[in-house]
């Protein structure tokens, strides 16, 4: 299966974006490039848009790469370079468990994340805009507005929609 060079990630949160991403960049001996570095900047201060667009259009010139994340500013942006999409539509059933149990982990390991970011029990479970209660309210219109960009109207890139971590294991088996 020809990927092409340029390959975009995405799902919800706990879809395996990155790990995946991890996987493909090697095997394409392509740039990886994760989303969340370039916008969460030190104390989880948001990158104004401009500026997020401005460097991720930087990473875009590169001949080859796959990107993970979601992000609506910079999407438009990937999707014009993309030669492959790859969709991780994974039920909450399993993102939820996954995004709880890396939090965990990275709660107890004290993780650094990008740009010296640790997560906290608070950035999990506390607000609306915690990363667990976010995930659980943008599932559902993520997956409505990724059907109709992705398969609602003729485009010419190749979606690879993966439903279930069986589908994501067979398909990474088959580019092996």
């Amino acid at each position: 299966m020809n990927l092409g060079r340029r390959v975009y990630i995405v799902g919800d949160s706990g879809s395996g974006k990155t790990t995946l991403a991890k996987i493909l960049s090697a095997r394409l001996s392509a740039k990886h490039i994760e989303l969340d570095s370039i916008y969460h900047q030190q104390g989880w201060r948001p990158l104004e848009t401009g500026e997020f667009q401005g460097r991720v259009k930087i990473e875009l010139s590169a001949e080859s790469w796959v990107i993970d994340g979601n992000y609506s500013a910079v999407q438009p942006l990937i999707i014009d370079e993309a030669d492959c999409i790859v969709w991780l539509d994974l039920p909450l059933a399993v993102t939820i468990p996954r995004v709880l149990m890396r939090s965990m982990r990275r709660i107890i390991a004290r993780e650094q994340l990008w740009n010296g970011n640790k997560e906290s029990i608070l950035g999990i479970v506390g607000g609306k805009d915690a990363l667990l209660p976010w995930t659980l309210r943008m599932h559902g219109p993520r997956r409505l507005r990724y059907a109709q960009l992705f398969f609602g109207r003729p485009h010419d890139k190749h979606v690879v929609r993966l439903c279930s971590p069986e589908e994501v294991r067979r398909w990474k088996d088959m580019l092996s």
